[in-house]
């Protein structure tokens, strides 16, 4: 049985390295329920004040409640977030926006009350009727709507629902399946309408990469496909920034790991390549934080689980590795800028080999 130590407590890195307290984990194939966070700011007062406290500081808080594998991120609005919450919570933090975590494959949630730091179960469950087996993923809010994606292998089909947590029912509606079948996709909320791109199926055995990509049109029912990738990828990360949407790494023909970056332009309905990142990245994070676009961790070209993190501003067009890397080593884990600091939590530490 493999151990890993790390720190349970907070760890600072300013001029020195204080570390309060450690903790060992017996399985690294195991999720970290660990997760980090670097405040918001400290790029720029590292530039300015180069004694500054906690400048480019990775450190540790408040654990999940459990393990959670491929966890997701929701920052669902203050007029939404009661429902989530204990009826003894209620009225203790909930005056602005709630950071909820689902797990897929168990169907809980849990929200966090950040004024003291903590993790709490909530009782609601996260399984939409029908349920097929423990392909699930989730994309981002749409207003009050969570939209849920299940595939259902044996047909060669991904059910689609929206979830709306408007209200304490928690309505489920059965949406219309993409025109294509594709698996281990990238999905992103722009606009208020849903983009799905990439992924991948399997054929004669055969693992066929896609390019394709297709948004959700709200009003039919219909998905519409769009302009199609450069590059076909799975596994990739995507996010809006700036304006457009960035899709970022993840696999390609014989797991190959990519790269490069491509962008979305609405109104030209077209995909243009930016400059690549500096490593090759799939089961990585992406998210915006302090105008900065940030890759965290995954996998690289080697399928080893990475420490590294790297940001890209779009002014420049240039990527930066970031000077203090994770303090442990993580894949498919999640990433959100959240009450002006990045939260990095969950995932796996080991490598394909392992």
């Amino acid at each position: 049985m493999a151990f890993l130590a790390f720190q349970w407590c907070a760890t600072y890195y300013s001029l020195s390295c204080r570390e309060i307290g450690a903790i060992d984990y017996e399985d690294l194939f195991s999720l970290f329920n660990i997760y980090f966070l670097f405040t918001e700011n400290d790029r720029y007062n590292n530039k300015i004040i180069v004694s500054a406290p906690k400048e480019n500081t990775w450190f540790l808080i408040s654990p999940l409640q459990g393990i959670v594998f491929e966890p997701n991120l929701i920052i669902v609005p203050k007029s939404c977030s009661s429902i989530f919450t204990d009826s003894l919570l209620k009225n203790s933090f909930l005056t602005e926006n709630l950071l909820i975590c689902c797990d897929l494959l168990s169907g809980n949630i849990q929200y966090h009350n950040y004024y003291s730091n903590s993790w709490h179960k909530s009782s609601l469950s996260f399984k939409p009727p029908n349920y097929v087996c423990n392909e699930m993923e989730l994309c981002g809010v749409n207003d009050s709507l969570i939209y849920v994606f299940n595939y259902n292998i044996a047909n060669n089909l991904t059910l689609v629902w929206s979830l709306d947590f408007s209200h304490p029912s928690l309505n489920w509606t059965a949406l219309k399946s993409f025109n294509q079948f594709r698996r281990a996709f990238s999905s992103v909320v722009f606009n208020n309408t849903v983009y799905v791109i990439g992924g991948y199926f399997i054929s004669d055995s055969k693992r066929c990469c896609l390019n394709s990509c297709e948004r959700y049109d709200n009003q039919l029912n219909v998905w519409v496909t769009i302009a199609s990738l450069n590059t076909a990828r799975f596994e990739a990360s995507v996010v809006v920034y700036n304006g457009c949407i960035y899709i970022a790494g993840g696999e390609s023909e014989n797991s190959f790991i990519q790269n490069s970056v491509e962008k979305y332009d609405l109104k030209s309905d077209s995909w243009s390549l930016v400059t690549p990142m500096t490593t090759a990245r799939c089961k990585f994070a992406l998210t915006v934080f302090d105008g900065l676009l940030w890759a965290i961790g995954g996998w690289d070209d080697s399928h080893c689980t990475m420490f590294t993190a790297e940001s890209y501003d779009y002014v420049t067009d240039k990527w930066q590795v970031e000077e203090k890397p994770l303090i442990n080593k993580r894949r498919n884990h999640a990433a959100i800028n959240f009450h002006k600091e990045l939260y990095v939590l969950g995932g796996l530490s080991s490598n394909l080999s392992e």
